[in-house]
């Protein structure tokens, strides 16, 4: 298993986000889960959180909480 953690903040947006990506060593799949400051300004909640499921050069899901966005991607 492999688990990536990245990090941003742009100090004259006073903007943050983080995502991490976690990708089973048995599975082509790739979980990731990213959060702009958005899900944390005023206490927690699903504004700004994306999920999104991933098989490299066949699918990709996403799924945003918050604004019910669903996204199906094929290529």
């Amino acid at each position: 298993m492999k688990a990536t953690v990245k990090g941003r903040y742009e100090g004259d947006k006073a903007t943050a986000a983080a995502t991490l990506a976690v990708t089973p060593s048995a599975a082509d799949l790739r979980f990731k889960a990213s959060a702009t400051d958005a899900a944390f300004a005023r206490g927690p909640s699903l504004e700004g959180l994306t999920l999104t499921l991933e098989k490299p050069g066949s699918f990709l899901i996403d799924l945003k909480p918050h604004s019910k966005a669903r996204g199906f991607i094929t290529s």
